[in-house]
């Protein structure tokens, strides 16, 4: 009867792993996933307005770099609000800390204000030769 119950118990076991180990990966498919048909649509965007080449390929670079670099992407700001009092101050305090280190004009905040302020700000990503302001 033991060697039973410890058969079972073991099979019990490895199936909780074999099951945590396939969520994982279902998780990480997951965001690739997500970015894959982003891509797609944008190309079948591209497509139809008959952009030239170099200028698809331009503006698939910018979407590359935008979702690998961006908050969006994670649903930054629903991520935070949904988090207790005191974990989304330890996570906006961190955020601070690492904004303060990119952007010295905010040292004067304190690292929760300024986790705040950049969990709010939208980040824009601008590639060489983009213009950002003309006259």
């Amino acid at each position: 009867i033991f060697t039973i119950f410890v058969a079972l118990l073991g099979a019990v076991v490895f199936g909780q792993c074999i099951g945590t180990v396939s969520s994982l990966i279902t998780q990480v498919a997951g965001g690739d996933q997500r970015f894959q048909e982003q891509i797609r649509g944008v190309t079948e965007y591209l497509s139809f307005r008959r952009l030239l080449l170099e200028e698809r390929l331009r503006v698939k670079s910018y979407y590359l770099h935008c979702w690998r670099r961006s908050p969006v992407a994670f649903q930054e700001r629903r991520i935070l609000d949904e988090l207790s009092g005191p974990l989304q101050r330890l996570a906006l305090q961190r955020i601070g800390q690492n904004m303060v280190k990119e952007l010295p004009l905010l040292q004067g905040l304190s690292d929760d204000c300024v986790g705040f302020l950049a969990s709010r700000l939208e980040r824009v990503m601008m590639r060489n030769g983009d213009v950002i302001y003309e006259r």
